[in-house]
């Protein structure tokens, strides 16, 4: 049975309170399974601090928001689940005794014009081949995936800033052209660390580096998970949180902070005229960035209308949070299939029209590197 643990004696602090002097604190929690961890309150930022045995370790810090108006101190409790709407498996009650520091403002702001000269790029997207999910049959692993045409879009991009301290990060917002988004689909790529070399040299230490924005809009937004979005669903935009290596966690508290990634969306969609989008938000995740689009789920996004979860090829099957989901394992990260997963090993792609031309380039890698990526989004939406 999972349980809550202090670090580093190991000492079960499930179901008792603890008092921290100061801001923040790590944890373990034993037999985590598939458990996420978070809060009930919004005054916390939780994110993974490794492993320890067979602990998971989180670090739990009150964030600049608290920090900056809670004169006496902060009381939560921290919950462990993997179905926000059930009873939790395991909570401690942890109450953080500090000084209060100076406030930090959340500052959001649209810096298409200010960086690239214009006021909003558009985009004729180029008819994609997708897997024609009329014929696909759900855990057959004799059913080889067909592909269709399907019809190409004009989209909209802006870039926006969203600034919290000393914190910075960008976020692309895509948005379909002539008609109106009434949903959200949010983004979190897999983790740019691992490919240090490359994304230092698009300047990866610089949130709004123009290499870094222009290489993300045209690989990962427009050829990738934009491409699906827009060829499936008029009715849907884009946000695409752009990943750097200053200010903490690559993503920073957009997804660390209680509430501070729902409260960028939610002021980047004022600022585009598009309030419609949270009608319902999606979030798509891949590879690494599981555990990140677990936290944002739980923590940065709380308190968004979620709707469907899309799991991409997770970093060791790690299953994404969330009621409504959509999961695709190609066994590269697993070695095989895990339950809650379509499983898609290379004999079923063999009809996509690129598989002859990414085999060759990608070798093993196709699965993980190509196909995964760039048609389960379309295969998820597509059976909503």
């Amino acid at each position: 049975m999972a349980y809550f643990h202090s670090v580093p004696d190991g000492r079960s602090i499930s179901n008792t309170e603890i008092t921290v002097q100061g801001t923040s604190i790590t944890v373990g929690l034993a037999d985590a399974g598939d458990l996420q961890v978070t809060n009930a309150g919004d005054g916390l930022s939780i994110f993974p601090a490794g492993k320890r045995g067979n602990s998971t370790l989180y670090t739990i810090q009150v964030n600049e928001r608290t920090r900056s108006t809670q004169s006496a101190g902060y009381a939560d409790t921290v919950i462990a689940t993997n179905n926000l709407g059930a009873a939790p498996a395991t909570t401690f009650k942890v109450t953080f005794n500090f000084k209060v520091e100076p406030a930090t403002h959340l500052v959001v702001r649209d810096r298409t014009q200010e960086l690239f000269g214009v006021a909003q790029f558009h985009f004729q997207l180029t008819p994609p081949r997708l897997v024609d999910v009329t014929t696909f049959r759900p855990g057959d692993q004799s059913n080889v995936l067909d592909f269709a045409i399907k019809s190409a879009r004009v989209v909209s991009l802006s870039l926006f800033s969203a600034k919290i301290g000393i914190t910075e990060r960008a976020f692309w917002l895509m948005l379909p052209e002539g008609t109106r988004a009434t949903s959200l689909m949010v983004v979190i790529s897999h983790g740019f660390g691992q490919n240090h070399a490359y994304y230092s040299g698009k300047g990866y230490g610089d949130p709004l580096s123009k290499d870094l924005l222009v290489d993300v809009r045209d690989r990962f937004v427009l050829a990738r998970w934009g491409m699906q979005v827009a060829a499936v669903r008029s009715d849907m935009g884009l946000l695409f949180p752009v990943r750097a290596s200053t200010g903490g966690t690559e993503l920073g508290p957009f997804i660390s902070e209680g509430g501070v990634g729902g409260a960028i969306i939610s002021t980047i969609a004022a600022q585009a005229n598009a309030d419609f989008l949270l009608n319902a938000v999606d979030v798509c995740t891949f590879s690494s960035g599981i555990h990140d689009a677990n936290t944002f789920i739980a923590t940065g996004g709380k308190g968004l209308n979620y709707r469907l979860m899309v799991n991409q090829d997770p970093a060791g099957g790690v299953p994404i949070a969330g009621k409504s989901r959509k999961q695709y394992l190609s066994g590269w990260t697993t070695g095989g299939p895990r339950p809650g997963f379509e499983y898609l090993p290379k004999p079923r792609w063999v009809k996509d029209p690129k598989f002859d031309e990414m085999n060759r380039a990608l070798g093993r890698e196709y699965l993980h590197t190509w196909a995964l990526p760039t048609y389960t989004l379309a295969m998820a939406l597509s059976q909503m």
